[in-house]
């Protein structure tokens, strides 16, 4: 029987040798570095990025090429779990001295020090399943960023979590795990339950032992986005489709948002 978890508990340590061929970390953190240095030019133009906090860094991958980049980074997490693969590689790498870790809970934290930007990756944001802690999240982001600082992270869209997950299962593999990935959709709540299971590898294709963790994201609509991030302080908030310079259209499965403190 499967042991169930709590989200990326067991996943955390297989999460960067899966995730490696399915995301272009680095196209997405250039995109996050242009969007955040050009979305308010030339109003801001003057403003320069040098340290970033990684909101919801997980194992580390963008925070990881943050650091190679020369930005002084400090990476926040709820999962245990993740930041340890995060403080492995960081040390294997030599660059665990330049690295800060806080674990904390992304919809209410406060740090010691202020940032002149604060990135998140990933969808990390919809795991936040109602407003008031949505919310809580842009108040706590607001508190850590330097004046003029900014704030970019992308979202799924209602459109993606209500037409292209629901209800759609799959299987992934990779070196060390086959898992089978189940969703479904409340209309309703506007909230995807992911069902991930997974199976560890063994020798001559036996299974050492399978774990079950429950994923759930919310989608928002922009203008709810938009007002919770303007109740939190910030202002001149920007949408684009990811990736792009271009809108959101109605189809548009992730979104990148951009705040000014």
């Amino acid at each position: 029987m499967a042991d169930t978890l709590r989200p990326f508990e067991g996943f955390a340590f297989y999460y960067d040798s899966f995730m490696a061929n399915l995301v272009d970390y680095r196209g997405w953190v250039d995109y996050a570095l242009h969007i955040g240095q050009s979305a308010f030019r030339p109003l801001h133009s003057a403003y320069q990025i040098k340290t970033i906090l990684d909101l919801a860094c997980g194992t580390g991958i963008p925070t990881l090429i943050l650091l190679e980049k020369g930005f002084s980074v400090t990476g926040l997490d709820a999962s245990p779990e993740m930041l340890s693969v995060l403080e492995k590689k960081a040390k294997e790498k030599g660059v665990s001295h330049r690295l800060k870790i806080i674990l904390a809970d992304m919809k209410d934290f406060r740090t010691e020090e202020t940032f002149d930007a604060c990135f998140s990756f990933y969808d990390s944001l919809n795991y936040l399943l109602t407003e008031e802690d949505l919310k809580g999240c842009f108040r706590s982001v607001f508190s850590s960023l330097k004046e003029g600082g900014i704030f970019a992270f992308d979202m799924n869209t209602i459109f993606c979590l209500e037409t292209v997950w629901d209800n759609h299962s799959f299987w992934r593999e990779s070196k060390e795990l086959l898992t089978l990935w189940q969703n479904e959709y409340d209309k309703e709540k506007k909230i995807s339950t992911l069902y991930l299971k997974c199976w560890v590898k063994g020798p001559k294709g036996s299974f050492l032992h399978s774990f079950f963790e429950i994923h759930k994201e919310r989608g928002y609509e922009l203008e709810t986005i938009e007002n919770l991030l303007r109740e939190a302080g910030f202002s001149g908030t920007k949408f684009f489709q990811h990736l792009t310079l271009e809108k959101p259209k109605p189809k548009t499965t992730r979104v990148m948002i951009v705040a000014i403190k």
